[in-house]
């Protein structure tokens, strides 16, 4: 016979606080310890970019064995074209009447806009 599985009760604020502080304790720790590696890893990561932005072209070094850097260099904005844009204040001040006849030649399409996905960052900082 099979048991459904329990979920765990959920932590409280307190136990939550203490996690939190703990880790990230650990998290400073670490980066205290390996401080000159991790300044040494962002150097590298500078000058391959800037290697790969001066070449023109982003490049992949495999290193048998041990693994692979893909590195891409910076990108200035592409120009795609001029756009039309709709003065929103206008808009919002038009009757009723103009903004449904607006919409219903195709001059003017209403759609929902979204803000796009963060997905989160951890920063640290050392002292």
């Amino acid at each position: 016979m099979s048991h459904a599985a329990t979920k765990p009760a959920p932590m409280s604020e307190k136990r939550i606080a203490a996690k939190r502080l703990e880790l990230c304790t650990e998290l400073v720790g670490i980066h205290k310890k390996h401080e000159t590696v991790f300044a040494r890893i962002d150097e590298i990561k500078a000058e391959l970019k800037t290697m790969a932005t001066d070449a023109g072209a982003n490049f992949k070094e495999t290193i048998p064995g041990k693994g692979t850097v893909y590195v891409a260099g910076e990108k200035e904005g592409s120009f795609k074209g001029d756009f039309p844009i709709l003065q929103v204040d206008a808009w919002k001040g038009l009757k009723s009447a103009q903004q449904d006849k607006l919409l219903e030649s195709g001059v003017v399409k209403i759609e929902a806009q979204y803000g796009g996905k963060y997905y989160g960052a951890v920063t640290v900082k050392l002292f």
